[in-house]
C-alpha cells in the first residue's frame, strides 16, 4: 500500500465449496503494513477436519492505497496428536 491514506486495505480469506463455506478471514488495514512500497507477508490460519473440495484463498481489495499480490502459499501443518 502507498501509505498515504488510512483505513481498510483488503480482506484475505480462505473458503471451500466455491466460496460457500468460510474457513477464515482477516481484514488488513494500513496500520498492518510496516514498509511503504515493499512486499510483506501476512498469514491466515485455518484448519479443516476433513478433505474439502475447492479450497480457495482470496484477496478482496477495499480501495485504500495501492495493493499488489505476488502469490498465495498454502502450507499444510500436520496435527501432532
Amino acid at each position: 500500500t502507498n501509505g498515504e491514506q488510512s483505513g481498510p486495505v483488503a480482506v484475505i480469506e480462505a473458503t471451500a465449496r466455491e466460496g460457500l463455506d468460510s474457513l477464515a478471514a482477516r481484514q488488513l488495514s494500513t496500520a498492518d503494513f510496516t514498509a511503504r512500497g515493499q512486499f510483506e507477508w501476512f498469514s491466515l490460519g485455518f484448519s479443516v477436519r476433513e478433505v474439502r473440495p475447492s479450497v480457495e484463498c482470496r484477496v478482496r481489495y477495499r480501495g485504500t492505497g495501492t495493493l499488489s499480490v505476488d502469490h498465495i502459499a498454502i502450507v499444510p501443518v500436520v496435527d501432532a496428536k
